[in-house]
């Protein structure tokens, strides 16, 4: 698992894609490919697809880039690619390591375990370009930059005992005062007792034994019978919720009706397009399930390879499909019941409800139906 450490970035010209454990930055002339690159390692891409895409046009539409990627947490693999003139500097175990690009060689790559900071150099502005803003700390998320660095990890404390200071003793309780005796518990009288009031008057009943058990007629009416076990505690409030979230999460959410004639329902992940690819599922609620891929026709091209992700929300989005683009070329048009037309933006999911419309271009639409 990659370390959540934040990047440090000095404010600059090239575009920084920064992810949980892997970085690309980029120079100023390619937005677009910054755009599309950060798409994927917003999905988690790891550094593999992160490096088929910025080969995708071959490396002469690509005079430059830096790719880092850490896996393994504080003691793993930090990988580091470098094309054009920037330099990365690691320290770890074995030292100082730097590595400098070389316009002979297409680029120049290196492994180290266990690197403790890094720090990356990009080629200057020219005179007077320069900021004089304050580093920005991202985790995730896509800046302008004109270096990057990761600090080591803080110190964490070797036990609990070191990080928490003991708590001072209590001090002794004082003595309980001595208990006064008891007084005498007055008795009503009897019907027969002279010293007591009048036998016709409203005391002529003499009141139950405290010890022992009640008379039936002074008991009360829930009381439980003599000998009887008592019955179960009723179980939490929560089991009955949790059963029926369970239910609705075992049903289809929803049901989509695509032009062509496919009809796919929406009780996992369904991934759309021209060859649908399920690494392309993001994190989350159904992550863990596998994913229904639907390949559509494109005679165009306009659809992209995995366009689009249909899936059961979550939390308040229980019982209703979410859609996402997944940063395709041409976009997801959607129109809901009672509202106007909205392009899907990437990475955003949006519910639908029963009667929605999805389009996907080149012809192919989808309808949005109860199950």
């Amino acid at each position: 698992m990659s370390e959540r450490r934040p990047w440090t970035c000095r404010d600059g010209e090239w575009f920084g894609v920064l992810g949980a454990g892997i970085a690309v930055l980029l120079p100023p002339a390619e937005k677009a490919r910054a755009a599309a690159v950060w798409a994927l390692v917003d999905d988690g891409a790891g550094f593999d697809d992160v490096l088929d895409a910025l080969l995708r046009d071959g490396l002469r539409a690509l005079s430059a880039f830096v790719l880092v990627a850490r896996s393994g947490g504080a003691g793993g693999t930090t990988r580091v690619l470098v094309r054009g003139s920037a330099d990365v500097r690691m320290t770890g175990p074995e030292g100082d390591t730097t590595v400098t690009g070389d316009p002979a060689r297409a680029w120049v790559e290196e492994s180290r375990d266990g690197v403790a900071t890094l720090s990356v150099s990009l080629p200057q502005p020219g005179p007077g370009e320069g900021t004089d803003d304050a580093d920005l700390s991202v985790v995730r998320g896509l800046v302008r930059v004109g270096g990057l660095e990761l600090a080591s990890a803080p110190a964490r404390p070797a036990s609990v005992d070191e990080a928490v200071s003991p708590l001072p003793e209590p001090p002794e309780p004082p003595e309980p005062p001595e208990p006064a005796e008891p007084a005498e518990p007055a008795v009503p009288p009897g019907p027969g007792d002279a010293s007591g009031p009048d036998p016709d008057g409203p005391y002529t009943e003499a009141m139950p034994a405290l010890s022992g058990s009640l008379d039936p007629e002074h008991a009360p009416a829930h009381a439980p019978d003599a000998g009887s076990e008592p019955g179960p505690l009723p179980g939490p409030p929560t089991e009955a919720w949790l059963l029926a979230d369970q239910d609705a999460r075992d049903r289809p959410v929803a049901r989509l009706l695509f032009s062509s004639g496919d009809v796919a329902d929406v009780d996992r992940v369904v991934l759309i397009g021209r060859a649908p690819d399920a690494s392309r599922v993001r994190g989350g609620d159904r992550a863990d399930a596998e994913p229904l891929l639907v390949a559509v026709s494109s005679p165009q091209q306009a659809i992209s390879a995995t366009h689009l992700e249909v899936r059961p929300g979550a939390g308040p989005d229980l019982g209703l499909a979410v859609a996402t683009d997944l940063g395709s070329t041409n976009g997801t048009q959607l129109v809901q019941p009672g509202l106007p037309a909205e392009n899907l933006q990437a990475g955003v999911g949006v519910r639908l409800v029963a009667g929605a419309e999805l389009d996907l271009g080149d012809g192919l639409s989808i309808r949005v139906v109860e199950p």
